[in-house]
């Protein structure tokens, strides 16, 4: 399992991969677009770029690679500094490495930079998506009016309107037709974005496909941290803290979730037939996105967000 895609599988679920000593892979969320001069519809995606500032090992990667590739930390860690060690080697003796199917890495005037491959798509909820061409019937939304001449518009202006009851026809037809292009606009919108929401749920099920089977333990060196947390309400995103194959294994994570204040609950069995435990569910993804990132740094890195109506 190469580096690269190592990091790539972690920014379908994480926004910055820390390369130790090297630098940070960022992955911002962009909103659909349709542009104007082509007419096409492109999904919604995740913008990759570089920051070779970010150099401080956050342990992420490193984690990760021990979970994948089932080895202890100081293994992972060194197998990860041996391949940073390559990369930087190669990038100073050739001036540009090809990074996966992520992008290429540049050596220019002793400064990293790096060109994203702007064909992968990282976001999950846009899972199954492709830019698509505006459909005729929608690009009715512009009406080109014909230009008057300076004498019909003189006669638009005199009051003798009751003459000629077509023009009044005719204004009704423009706006008619205006109205008729604009509402077309707005359906097109809400079938994107329903469209969007039904492959979400696919993307989700693709994604852990990747999961393989974690048990996490609480570490003995830290202090103990009480939250005392209200009941949370049982929406659909939902903090997944690991999955058993044992339901004993699975009840005792539960119960050690709940003795530090989490609404902690057992979800039934997932594609694989493993228990899972999660810390809590929320009804808004904001809601459930921040508090990932708080468990992720006070609990556990390998916590993840399920999407999906239990």
């Amino acid at each position: 399992m190469s580096l690269e895609q190592q990091i790539k599988d972690l920014l379908y679920r994480h926004d910055c991969v820390i390369i130790p000593g090297f630098g940070g892979i960022l992955a911002q969320r962009q909103s659909a677009k349709i542009h104007e001069s082509t007419q096409n519809i492109a999904p919604p995606y995740k913008k990759i770029s570089f920051n070779a500032q970010l150099k401080q090992d956050d342990g992420l990667l490193v984690n990760y690679v021990a979970k994948a590739l089932d080895l202890s930390h100081s293994q992972a860690k060194a197998k990860v500094n041996g391949e940073v060690n390559d990369l930087i080697n190669s990038l100073e003796k050739y001036n540009e490495v090809c990074f996966g199917s992520l992008g290429n890495f540049k050596l220019h005037q002793n400064k990293v930079l790096f060109e994203a491959n702007h064909r992968i798509n990282l976001l999950t909820e846009a899972f199954g998506l492709t830019t698509t061409q505006l459909p005729e019937s929608r690009k009715s939304a512009v009406v080109n009016l014909p230009k008057e001449s300076k004498q019909e518009k003189e006669k638009t202006l005199q009051p003798k309107e009751s003459k000629f009851p077509f023009l009044r026809v005719a204004s009704a037809g423009i706006i008619f037709l205006g109205i008729a292009g604009f509402l077309g606009y707005q359906q097109l919108k809400q079938e994107v974005n329903s469209h969007n929401l039904a492959a979400q749920e696919a993307a989700n099920q693709k994604v852990e496909q990747k999961i393989q089977e974690a048990t996490f333990a609480l570490s003995n060196s830290l202090p103990e941290i009480i939250y005392k947390v209200k009941q949370a309400p049982k929406g659909n995103y939902h903090i997944v803290a690991g999955a058993f194959r044992e339901k004993e294994n699975a009840s005792k994570k539960t119960q050690q979730l709940r003795d530090l204040g989490f609404p902690a609950r057992e979800v039934g069995k997932n594609q694989y037939g493993l228990h899972q435990v999660i810390y809590a569910s929320y009804l808004y993804r904001s809601e459930a996105l921040k508090a990932l990132k708080n468990i992720q740094t006070t609990q556990e890195e390998g916590a993840w967000l399920l999407v999906k109506a239990l």
